[in-house]
């Protein structure tokens, strides 16, 4: 699973998210780069755009479930992230 592979990592998830990221929403993921979340302030602007790429709410009724632990793996990776 996508969660395996980028472990806790917000980076991780957020470079790979375009591989799991549901079609369909509101406001579409655009592919991060390691390059372009190098500052503090890239990854959390990163990680805010993910979360309206990938909120159940914006997201057609057949890719809620899958938005909904996509939130969760990157909102439990951003509290660690923050933390820090």
């Amino acid at each position: 699973m996508w969660r395996d592979k980028g472990g806790t990592s917000l980076c991780a998830l957020l470079t790979s998210l375009h591989e799991v990221a549901p079609t369909g929403s509101a406001c579409p993921w655009e592919r991060a780069s390691e390059r372009t979340l190098s500052t503090d302030g890239a990854i959390k602007r990163a990680y805010q755009r993910a979360l309206l790429a990938i909120h159940p709410d914006g997201l057609p009724e057949v890719h809620r479930p899958i938005g909904q632990q996509l939130l969760g793996a990157l909102s439990h990776a951003w509290q660690i992230h923050s933390a820090r």
